[in-house]
């Protein structure tokens, strides 16, 4: 579980070992921070639906349940809005009740785990196109036909095909979309939502804004950062209207 005595102080201290960072080490670095018991090594082998559902989690623990996604629409430029509740999300992005997927079909007997951080750290230097076939690959944890070994390559396009339902089944919140009408051109589209990548940004501005208030306290009185810091939201705003009054 979560963390309760994270502080503005830790979240500071997350996002700065966060930053410069791709979506999904961000992800890893903020859970091994915040999240009890919890190892860089063991996050990495995380489902990516689980992860993300504590990355919510730790969202709304820092920001609340409402989440604003804004975007572009490809097709006309308008600018789309949508608000999402957290708490909905994270109730359709459960543990998987069983990591190891296995299909069977006919001869075939397929063996695959869910996806996990690594797998997507792993393919992300490869050309889009190749990913999801290496990502498969990557998932494959054993393949037989007729009781002997055989590989993934070998595998009818329709049966790999399958196991990979089976994958997006179990662990739905590996891949989260968005269904979204566009407010210019009416017309509907999915979006892919990374859950990592918006709470990135979302809490990059709050670190930026944070530090912003440190600046004009600091120079207005003279404190240090964590005496600032500490002072909480509330009563920096207090001392912040009085200096611009």
């Amino acid at each position: 579980m979560l963390r309760a005595d994270l502080t503005e102080h830790d979240w500071l201290r997350i996002w700065e070992r966060a930053y410069g960072r791709r979506p999904y080490e961000f992800a890893v670095t903020l859970l091994a921070a915040a999240f009890e018991g919890a190892a860089s090594d063991d996050v990495w082998q995380w489902p990516l639906g689980l992860r993300d559902a504590w990355v919510l989690r730790a969202r709304r623990a820092l920001l609340g349940d409402a989440l604003v996604v804004t975007g572009p629409c490809p097709e006309c430029g308008e600018v789309f809005q949508i608000e999402l509740s957290t708490g909905d999300m994270i109730a359709t992005l459960n543990e998987p009740e069983d990591r190891l997927i296995e299909h069977r079909e006919g001869a075939w007997h397929l063996a695959a785990r869910m996806l996990n951080s690594r797998d997507v750290q792993m393919v992300a230097a490869l050309a889009a196109d190749l990913r999801p076939n290496e990502l498969l690959n990557r998932c494959i944890v054993s393949v037989s036909r007729n009781g002997l070994p055989a590989t993934i390559s070998e595998v009818p396009e329709d049966v790999r095909e399958k196991l990979i339902g089976q994958l997006e089944q179990a662990d739905p919140g590996a891949e989260i979309r968005l269904d979204v009408e566009c407010p210019g051109c009416q017309v509907r589209r999915s979006f892919l939502l990374d859950v990592a990548q918006v709470f990135w940004l979302e809490l990059n501005h709050w670190a930026q804004r944070l530090l912003a208030e440190v600046h004009v306290l600091a120079q207005a009185y003279g404190w240090t950062e964590p005496e600032i810091v500490a002072l909480g939201p509330w009563r920096r705003g207090v001392y912040l209207e009085m200096v611009r009054s």
